[in-house]
């Protein structure tokens, strides 16, 4: 794994609604936003992207739209690692 490779991918960063354009705004608000990492992994002659995050808690918006089972799966406490090939 060349871990070097790695892209930092923010979410959920509003950047566009910033009152002010100084980068020390900008890096501010990415700074307290969440984010995950994408690395490319290349095997044999495929390279597969595994998106790497730290679970977060479910948000309000989204909660009565899941089941007890699945609260419980996405409650923040832990990693959760994904792979798009």
């Amino acid at each position: 794994l060349d871990l070097g490779q790695a892209k930092k991918i923010y979410v959920d960063a509003q950047v566009f609604s910033l009152k002010s354009s100084d980068t020390a705004s900008f890096m501010q608000e990415l700074e307290n936003s969440d984010y995950m990492w994408l690395l490319p992994v290349q095997i044999g002659e495929d390279v597969f992207q595994v998106h790497i995050a730290r679970g977060l808690p479910v948000r309000e918006a989204i909660r009565d739209e899941l089941s007890e089972d699945e609260m419980r799966k996405k409650k923040g406490n832990g990693a959760c690692l994904g792979l798009n090939c």
